[in-house]
């Protein structure tokens, strides 16, 4: 294993570190104040930012755990065991996304009906 090799890793585990602190400190509360004028319920708008927390942590740790295995050492590689049950929950996001997308709109038609019921 060469040095160069290991410091682009170390830097490419920084920059995946520094870009899910981002979001989550900088874009998720964004998200959740957007979303809360889509999503009247506090517990449901809570729920789909905690979702979406969850899939970026899974995706960042998805992201760590291919650059130390990419690494070639045999004692770092085998952090790749825990590589099949993320590869599972990020294969399943699809599915997981058409499923809040649907909450979201039957959530939005609900509010809509809502609003325009006490308006009457």
């Amino acid at each position: 294993m060469d040095i160069l090799g290991f410091v682009l890793a170390l830097l490419s585990i920084g920059a995946v570190v520094v870009a899910v602190h981002i979001f989550i400190t900088i874009v998720l509360p964004k998200l959740k104040d957007f979303t809360a004028l889509v999503i009247k319920d506090e517990k449901a708008n809570e729920g789909l930012v905690f979702l979406i927390l969850v899939y970026f942590l899974v995706l960042g740790a998805s992201k760590v755990i291919k650059t130390l295995v990419g690494l070639g050492n045999q004692y770092i590689s085998i952090i790749s065991i825990f590589s099949p049950g993320l590869e599972l929950f990020t294969e399943s996001t699809y599915y997981i996304a058409f499923l809040v997308m649907l909450l979201i709109g039957a959530l939005a038609l609900a509010n809509i009906n809502l609003s325009i019921a006490k308006k009457k």
